[in-house]
C-alpha cells in the first residue's frame, strides 16, 4: 500500500503550520529595542533587540524576555532608549501644538487657562495641565513658531502675518482674550496662527532620573515618574500630573540623567579660526552642514559637528568614568576633506589623529575620564586650506 503522498501531504501541512507561528518576540506586542550603558568587546553599546518588556519602573528595573526567550533585567540607570518597533508615527487631525520651555511639545486642543496654568486636551493622554511658567508658546499645526520669545509681554501672530503684543490673559478651544494696547480683546483662534508666552520660566527641579517619551502623534513629554506593563503605560510629568496611554501609543523614549550622558547635551565653550572670515557654526547632534551625521555610511543622531580649526572644551568636573566617541571626517567630506584630530583631558594628550581622512577606517574609542574635569576636542586643518574640512564627535558619550 502505497503511503509516501498522504504522508507527504501531512508534512506540507506541519511545516505550513509551522511557518504560520511567529517567533516568541512576533507574539509578543510591542517588540522593543533597548540600547543600554553597557560597552560591548565591539566598543558599541550594548543593544537587546525583541524584548517583550513584563514590567518597567523609572525609579526601579525593567524585566521581560528577549527574543530567544532569554530573561532581561536591568537597572534604569543602565537605559539609555528604547524604541517600539512595531509603532509608526501617525499624526492625529489635532490642529494645535503646545511647546513647553524645555523643548518638549504636544500635539491637542487648548481647553482653557485658570490659575497661572494653561490645558490641553491632548487625543492620546487626554487633558493635562501646564503651569504658563513652563509654556513657551502655541501654534497652529501648519505655522512655524518664532525664534526669539520677550520676557516682557505676549504675543500673537494672525494668519495673515500681522501680530499684537500684549497679555492673553483667557483662552477656550476656539478664543483667545487678550489685553493689548487696542484694549481688551476676544479674537478667533481661526484667524491666529501662533500664540507666544513672555516671562521668566518659574525654576525648574528637574528629579534626578527621568524619560522623555515620543508618541506616534508627534508628542513629546517629559516624564519623572513610570511604570509600563502589559496594561500599558502609566507616568506623570515633571510637574506630577498623572496620565495613561496604551504601549501602542509610544515610538522610543529617552531616559535622562542615567549612567550616559550624551556629550552635546552639555554646555562647551567653542574656540574657531576662521579662514577667509567665513563663520562655521558647531552643530549639535547634527553634521557642520545642518544633516544627519553619516560615517562610513553608517547614521549617527548623537554628536557634535564642526569644521576644522575648530577647539570645543567642556567642564566635567570629575564626575564620569568613561568618554566614548568616534572621531571621523563626516561621508559629505569626501574626497577632499581631512583634518587632524586630538582629545586632551586636563592637558593630557589622549588621542592623537595626525591625518583624518574619509576612507572608512573610522572605529569607537573608549577613553578613561576618571576624575577629569577639563575635556577638549580639537579638529584642525591638515595643510589643506579647510576645504571640506567636515568632522564628526560622532556617538560622543559620557558614562558614569
Amino acid at each position: 500500500m502505497n503511503r509516501s503522498r498522504p504522508r507527504l501531504k501531512y508534512c506540507i501541512i506541519a511545516l505550513l503550520g509551522l511557518a504560520a507561528t511567529p517567533p516568541a518576540w512576533a507574539a509578543s506586542s510591542p517588540d522593543w529595542q533597548v540600547v543600554t550603558a553597557q560597552i560591548t568587546q565591539n566598543k558599541n553599546l550594548q543593544t537587546y533587540r525583541h524584548v517583550a518588556i513584563a514590567q518597567w519602573s523609572l525609579g526601579g528595573a525593567l524585566s521581560g524576555t528577549r527574543g530567544n526567550g532569554a530573561a532581561i533585567n536591568l537597572s534604569s540607570d543602565d537605559i539609555v532608549s528604547l524604541r517600539n518597533a512595531s509603532s509608526t508615527q501617525s499624526p492625529t487631525l489635532a490642529q494645535w501644538r503646545l511647546f513647553l520651555r524645555n523643548g518638549d511639545s504636544l500635539v491637542g486642543t487648548p481647553s482653557s487657562i485658570a490659575a497661572g496654568a494653561m490645558s490641553i486636551q491632548s487625543p492620546l493622554l487626554g487633558k493635562l495641565t501646564f503651569p504658563l511658567g513652563l509654556i513657551a508658546g502655541l501654534r497652529r499645526a501648519e505655522s512655524r513658531v518664532p525664534t526669539t520669545v520677550a520676557h516682557d509681554h505676549d504675543t500673537i501672530y494672525f494668519l495673515n502675518g500681522d501680530k499684537l503684543d500684549g497679555v492673553l490673559e483667557g483662552l477656550t478651544a476656539t478664543a483667545a482674550k487678550f489685553d493689548s494696547s487696542l484694549g481688551e480683546s476676544t479674537l478667533p483662534l481661526t484667524r491666529i496662527a501662533c500664540i507666544t508666552l513672555g516671562g521668566l520660566p518659574a525654576p525648574a527641579q528637574k528629579p534626578t532620573l527621568t524619560a522623555q517619551l515620543f508618541l506616534r502623534d508627534g508628542s513629546r513629554l517629559t516624564v519623572s515618574e513610570l511604570i509600563m506593563n502589559a496594561t500599558g503605560l502609566h507616568a506623570a510629568t515633571t510637574e506630577h500630573q498623572p496620565f495613561a496611554c496604551s504601549m501602542g501609543d509610544i515610538l522610543k523614549l529617552h531616559v535622562q540623567g542615567g549612567r550616559l550622558t550624551w556629550l552635546a547635551a552639555l554646555p562647551f565653550a567653542s574656540e574657531q579660526t576662521t579662514l577667509f572670515g567665513m563663520q562655521w557654526p558647531v552643530k549639535i547632534n547634527s553634521a557642520v552642514t545642518g544633516r544627519i551625521m553619516r560615517v562610513d555610511g553608517v547614521r549617527h543622531h548623537h554628536g557634535l559637528g564642526v569644521h576644522v580649526n575648530c577647539r570645543l572644551t567642556f567642564s566635567l568636573s570629575g564626575q564620569y568614568t568613561t568618554l566614548r566617541l568616534i572621531p571621523a571626517m563626516d561621508d559629505s567630506a569626501k574626497p577632499w576633506g581631512q583634518a587632524q584630530l586630538k582629545i586632551v583631558a586636563d592637558g593630557k594628550l589622549l588621542y592623537d589623529q595626525p591625518h583624518a581622512i574619509p576612507d572608512g577606517s573610522a572605529v569607537p574609542l573608549i577613553l578613561s575620564m576618571a576624575g577629569v574635569k577639563t575635556l577638549e576636542l580639537s579638529a584642525s586643518d591638515d595643510q589643506h586650506d579647510g576645504v571640506r574640512g567636515r568632522v564628526d564627535w560622532a556617538a560622543a558619550a559620557l558614562l558614569k
